[in-house]
């Protein structure tokens, strides 16, 4: 499955393992690489892993429509998801394009 920043600074960011050392500290950036291969190697957001350490969850209230996966105990990526045809969409199951907006703790 493709993913792509959602922001052109983010899409450097996450190009670069120095970037993001830089942007997120040693410990989060190696949890960040781990959750992107596992987005890389699905095929749909379907098969990332609901259980931790990944723990793919759908958001609500301010953030309804995206998901999440978890970095640390409280940081989250937070994924929007996109089918075929570029429509966002919350079908776990055809959603083929993950924009990532953005990391935050929202707890």
């Amino acid at each position: 499955m493709e993913y792509i920043g959602h922001t052109n600074k983010l899409a450097k960011i996450l190009s670069s393992e120095r970037l993001l050392r830089k942007e997120y500290g040693r410990v989060k950036t190696k949890a960040i690489i781990q959750r992107l291969s596992e987005i890389d190697a699905a095929r749909t957001l379907n098969d990332v892993s609901t259980i931790p350490p990944a723990r793919l969850h759908g958001l609500h209230g301010k953030y309804e429509g995206l998901f999440a996966v978890c970095i640390s105990k409280n940081w989250r990526m937070l994924l929007a998801g996109f089918d075929e045809n570029d429509v966002q969409i919350i079908d776990k199951k055809k959603v083929v394009v993950v924009v990532i907006v953005g990391f935050e703790d929202y707890h």
